[in-house]
């Protein structure tokens, strides 16, 4: 300290302090927005009322019911009255309606008949003349075969072709009910067989073959057992 110079105050101090280094100065915040008014307090938008229509009083429902149909009376006859005045007194032509012409009666094609079953010409068939002599010829060719008598056979083996096919047409024009079908079909197979026996027996006699001789024989012998077992495939009482 020199001379004359008292002690120094805190105020003389200041520039013996460390220097700082000087900060920016921070951004003012930003004012708030202005509450309502209803939150400051104040009055705030006062709502008005809405006007309450008034209703109808019981006498405007007595004047609707004695004056309005009198008033809807005079708006129709007003309005005809006009409608006749720009028309000139024309009435409207009636609308008619045009009825439909009637349909023809169309002629209903008559339905194809459906031939029924014919029993009796079956019946006949398995019973006629043709059947006899089919029955008689396959007879006969068998005797033939078992009397080795060749020389009858060359005549009764056509006889029997000639019979046979004769009843095989009249078997096949027939058209019994379906319980006698198994039997006619029956009588046409042992047919078949009668006359194929017939014409092997003609080829065996005419070419000397003793074995197409005996195959024919054979053939006969099952036409004749064919033919024995169709009437029981017949309906009983038939």
């Amino acid at each position: 300290m020199t001379a004359g110079s008292g002690p120094r105050m805190p105020a003389d101090l200041v520039f013996l302090r460390p220097v700082s280094t000087p900060q920016p100065p921070e951004p003012p915040e930003p004012p708030e927005p202005p509450a309502a008014p209803e939150a400051r307090g104040g009055p705030g938008r006062q709502a008005w009322p809405k006007p309450k229509r008034p209703g109808w009083a019981w006498w405007h429902y007595l004047v609707m019911a004695v004056f309005g149909p009198v008033v809807l009376a005079l708006v129709v006859i007003g309005a005809d009255t006009a409608a006749h005045h720009f028309t000139g007194g024309v009435p409207a032509p009636a609308v008619t309606t045009m009825a439909k012409p009637a349909r023809k009666p169309v002629a209903h094609k008559p339905q194809p008949t459906v031939p029924g079953h014919d029993l009796a010409s079956y019946q006949a068939a398995i019973a006629g003349t043709e059947e006899q002599a089919f029955v008689s010829a396959l007879g006969q060719l068998r005797a033939d075969d078992k009397a080795y008598n060749f020389a009858a056979a060359v005549t009764d083996a056509p006889k029997l072709i000639v019979t046979a096919s004769a009843w095989l047409a009249v078997l096949s024009r027939t058209d019994p009910p379906p319980a006698y079908r198994p039997a006619r079909l029956t009588y046409m197979s042992a047919a078949t067989w009668a006359r194929r026996a017939a014409r092997t027996t003609l080829d065996a006699l005419q070419t000397s073959n003793f074995a197409l001789l005996t195959k024919g024989q054979q053939l006969a012998g099952k036409a004749a057992r064919v033919l024995s077992r169709a009437p029981a495939l017949a309906p009983r009482g038939s």
